[in-house]
C-alpha cells in the first residue's frame, strides 16, 4: 500500500513539472511573439501606399520637326535631325538646311503646313546625287562638285497633308557624264593625293571604289499672298549623310 502511494506521488510530481514546462514554453513563445510585434513599424499609413492620381496626357512625338518661315510652318511627324546649336527653333529665311541623322530620310513622309499668313501654298520636290569615294570605311564625298539634279515634281495632297516622293535605287545611282581625269583632279583637291591614287584605274563614277548616291533632297514651297498676290519661294534642303 505504501509502495502504491509512493508511485502515485512520483507520477503527480512528474505531471506537474511537465505542465509547468509547457506553460513556461508557451509563455516564452508569446513573449517572443510580442517582441516581434513590438518591432513592426506602424508609421506607414494606408495613404502612402495609394497610387497617386495623375491626369492622362496625350503622348507627344519627340521626333516631330517644325520648320518656321515668316508665312507658314512646315511640320514633319517623325524624323531625326542633327541640330546641336538649336538653329531649327528659329524662324528661317529663304532657305533652311536640315541635317538628317544617319539612316533618316524625308522620302514617303507626310507634311503638315500651318499658315501664319493667308495665302495659297504649292510644294515641289527634287533630289541631288553626288560622287563618293569609298575606302573600306572612310569615304570622301564630293558634295560641292558636280551633281545629277532631278526635275521638280509637285507633291500630292491627301487628307490636307502633302506626301513626299520616294526614290528607287536606280534613281539614287543616276549621274551625269564626266571626264574621269577631271573627277580625279577634284578628288585630289578636296580629299588629297592618296584618294586620287585610290581611283586611278576607275572608268566611271559608279565603278567601285567610286559610287553615286543621293546627297540632298529639296522641297520648294511657293506661297502666294492672298492680298498682294505676291509669290514667295522658300527652300528646305535635307542634307543626307553619304556614309557612317
Amino acid at each position: 500500500m505504501k509502495l502504491r502511494n509512493y508511485i502515485i506521488f512520483i507520477l503527480t510530481i512528474a505531471l506537474l513539472g511537465c505542465g509547468e514546462e509547457k506553460k513556461s514554453s508557451k509563455n516564452q513563445i508569446v513573449q517572443e511573439s510580442s517582441v516581434v510585434i513590438d518591432k513592426v513599424d506602424n508609421s506607414v499609413t494606408v495613404k502612402e501606399f495609394e497610387k497617386p492620381k495623375t491626369e492622362s496626357k496625350p503622348q507627344q512625338n519627340d521626333n516631330s520637326l517644325k520648320i518656321r518661315f515668316e508665312e507658314f510652318i512646315v511640320e514633319i511627324d517623325s524624323i531625326e535631325v542633327w541640330d546641336e546649336e538649336g538653329k531649327l527653333t528659329e524662324q528661317q529665311k529663304d532657305t533652311a538646311r536640315i541635317y538628317l541623322e544617319l539612316g533618316e530620310t524625308i522620302e514617303g513622309q507626310k507634311l503638315k503646313v500651318q499658315k501664319i499668313k493667308k495665302g495659297d501654298i504649292r510644294i515641289y520636290q527634287r533630289f541631288e546625287n553626288s560622287v563618293t569615294i569609298m575606302n573600306e570605311g572612310p569615304h570622301c564625298d564630293l558634295t560641292e562638285w558636280k551633281h545629277y539634279d532631278s526635275d521638280w515634281k509637285p507633291l500630292k495632297i491627301e487628307n490636307e497633308q502633302f506626301l513626299t516622293d520616294s526614290y528607287s535605287e536606280a534613281d539614287w545611282e543616276k549621274f551625269i557624264k564626266v571626264d574621269m581625269t577631271e573627277l580625279r583632279e577634284a578628288v585630289r583637291n578636296q580629299c588629297g593625293d592618296g584618294w586620287a591614287e585610290h581611283i586611278k584605274d576607275v572608268k566611271s563614277p559608279n565603278e567601285y571604289p567610286c559610287g553615286v548616291s543621293t546627297s540632298r533632297i529639296f522641297l520648294k514651297i511657293e506661297f502666294i499672298d492672298q492680298d498682294s498676290k505676291e509669290l514667295k519661294e522658300r527652300i528646305i534642303s535635307f542634307e543626307i549623310p553619304m556614309g557612317c
